[in-house]
């Protein structure tokens, strides 16, 4: 009965999980959007760019849209499409020990998209300027 009592509550678990990835950001609690986010950003700055890796304080986030239409898939940078929703968290560094290092004054700067909660580019904060992309989204009609 205990053994069938621990699957039950995984089985639990995992649907919740699931159903936790099909909901947008913008529709969760704002602590919950903003741990969310936050633990995505972390992860894929970790992973990402390792050797730049740093927390210094909590992490801003901004939401933003897509305002221009791309005239076709070709187009768009990250397969976008007008009015898509993402967000911005950005990794702040210590200004006191780190301007020089990051010109752009953040480590790292990790875009989400709302509905599908996947990080599509990573920037740095150095200055090269360039984002890495991560994914591209699929052409939705």
């Amino acid at each position: 009965m205990k053994r069938f009592t621990t699957i039950l509550i995984a089985l639990f678990a995992a649907i919740n999980l699931l159903h936790a990835q099909e909901e947008k950001l913008s529709d969760m609690p704002e602590a919950q959007r903003n741990a969310t986010l936050t633990a995505i950003a972390k992860a894929t700055f970790q992973r990402e760019m390792p050797d730049v890796y740093r927390e210094y304080g909590t992490p801003t986030i901004e939401q933003k849209s897509i305002l221009r239409n791309p005239t076709s898939y070709e187009a768009s940078w990250y397969g976008e499409q007008y009015g898509d929703v993402f967000y911005v968290v950005t990794f702040p560094i210590n200004i006191a020990t780190e301007k020089d290092l990051f010109a752009e004054g953040y480590a790292a700067k990790v875009h989400i998209w709302d509905d599908t909660q996947e990080a599509f580019v990573i920037e740095c904060g150095n200055l090269d300027g360039l984002g890495k992309l991560l994914c591209k989204r699929d052409m939705r009609h």
